[in-house]
């Protein structure tokens, strides 16, 4: 009797390590797609960020969402924010300032996203077209990528 006793209790602990090992599992997967829907929202919420710092000229804001790292050989050399934030107002300056702003998706991965902008000016009749590309950095979110040209050139 005893040893009967001793199966069921061996078969119920065994059931039960098997149950919270699949619970585990599926927690394990869960939270690991939950990380991807919320760096997935953070990217369109950056793309959206780019368009509104642009037609508020917060360019400090702006300034603080681009990954100071060179990116050789178009943007090589340290980051100057405030050269980045006088070349936007001078750009303001000659074409006016962003009346409307729109963000395309062209490529979006994990890692990389790459936006088409649609910006319209005072001064310009015509829509002109900008590429934004992001990378998502593990613990600083989505970044602008210095290959990103707002202005002439790369940043």
């Amino acid at each position: 009797m005893s040893s009967t006793k001793a199966l069921i209790r061996y078969r119920a602990t065994l059931l039960l390590a098997i149950a919270l090992l699949l619970l585990g599992g599926v927690a394990a997967f869960g939270a690991v797609r939950l990380r991807q829907v919320i760096s997935l929202h953070m990217r369109a919420d950056t793309a959206a960020a780019i368009c509104s710092t642009l037609q508020r000229q917060q360019y400090e804001t702006l300034a603080n969402l681009i990954d100071p790292a060179p990116v050789p050989p178009l943007a090589k050399g340290a980051f100057n924010p405030h050269t980045f934030e006088t070349q936007l107002h001078a750009l303001d300056q000659h074409q006016g300032a962003v009346t409307s702003c729109t963000a395309r998706p062209l490529q979006l991965d994990d890692e990389s996203a790459t936006y088409t902008f649609t910006l319209s000016r005072t001064h310009d009749a015509a829509p002109i077209g900008m590429l934004v590309i992001l990378r998502h950095e593990p613990d600083k979110g989505w970044r602008v990528s210095r290959r990103s040209p707002f202005t002439s050139a790369p940043v």
